[in-house]
């Protein structure tokens, strides 16, 4: 119980963020709602050069590239593009 009161930190919580978007990337099939890439934003940002944040950024990297891509190729828009390499460079 002690545990659900208690600030988590550091990796644990990249860990928790992580897992938080992965299960939203799952519920995301079935719903419309994108929380999962909030989530992968979060975990880089709050848990930077941290193994978590490495995982969230490949994973959120994944879902922008497969959501701008179609019959003509992947075409991500500028400001997505410079938001992920700031993002990149906090999780590495």
């Amino acid at each position: 119980m002690q545990r659900l009161t208690t600030d988590i930190k550091g990796e644990e919580l990249g860990e928790v963020l992580l897992l938080a978007g992965e299960c939203y990337e799952i519920i995301n099939k079935i719903s419309q709602m994108s929380l999962d890439e909030n989530y992968y934003r979060s975990c880089v940002r709050r848990a930077q050069r941290m193994l978590a944040a490495r995982k969230c950024f490949a994973n959120l990297k994944n879902l922008i590239q497969i959501s701008f891509s179609g019959s003509s190729g992947t075409h991500i828009p500028r400001d997505i593009q410079e938001e992920l390499e700031r993002l990149k460079v906090q999780s590495v």
